[in-house]
């Protein structure tokens, strides 16, 4: 039987994996797409973004688990 893990301590694998795949897609559009700002201000909103969106990530992931316990867990297949 699987160690029921700490319910804050979860989602944090998901989070990060999530956050890694939308910032490549952040990172394609910056270099492919129109900024707009100085070179140093794009630094700081891209360097800015990365803890806010895992933050958010991690946020709708606590959300999920607190009304779906058991996602994690495998499922009957009966």
């Amino acid at each position: 039987m699987l160690k029921e893990k700490n319910f804050f301590r979860r989602p944090v694998k998901h989070a990060l994996w999530a956050t890694l795949l939308i910032m490549i897609f952040v990172t394609i559009r910056l270099a492919i797409g129109e900024r707009v700002g100085t070179n140093f201000e794009i630094a700081i909103r891209y360097i800015f973004a990365w803890p806010f969106v895992y933050a958010c990530v991690y946020i709708l992931l606590i959300v999920y688990l607190y009304f779906n316990p058991d996602a994690d867990k495998p499922r009957n297949k009966d």
